[in-house]
């Protein structure tokens, strides 16, 4: 799924905090031989992109088939991300593990956009663009 800025006004103004914001929290956690979370866990630093940044470098047409995210928990603003910027994925597969955002929520919003839930299939959500459900009906 790439990875995208964290929802929310941040402190730089961009809608997220800077890298070196989220660095330095994470370092005054750690005992000095890492960085850790506030459990203790190994934190691995991974870039980030905006879905915007992700479509351009990747050459990522407005209409493709399938968009899947898992993001570890910032999976909704990765995927408002992506349809904000006006992508139209004709399928979603969207794990809400960890979210915030409760998938009710989520599910409302994708709907407001033209998204119909299709089903749950293991720890993913499925869903499918309206226009082609509504194409692919028989008449």
């Amino acid at each position: 799924s790439g990875g995208a800025s964290v929802g929310g006004v941040g402190k730089n103004g961009r809608g997220d905090d800077s890298r070196e914001q989220k660095l330095a929290r994470l370092q005054k956690l750690g005992d000095g031989t890492g960085i850790t979370d506030e459990n203790g866990g190994e934190v691995i630093e991974v870039d980030v992109l905006p879905a915007s940044e992700v479509a351009k470098r990747c050459d990522v047409p407005k209409d493709f088939a399938l968009l899947s995210v898992d993001a570890e928990g910032v999976g909704d603003s990765v995927l408002r991300e992506w349809i904000v910027a006006g992508h139209r994925p004709r399928w979603i597969l969207y794990e809400s593990m960890h979210n915030p955002t409760p998938f009710d929520v989520t599910r409302e919003w994708l709907a407001g956009k033209g998204w119909r839930y299709v089903r749950k299939i293991g720890w993913n959500h499925a869903f499918e663009l309206e226009e082609l459900s509504a194409r692919l009906r028989p008449v």
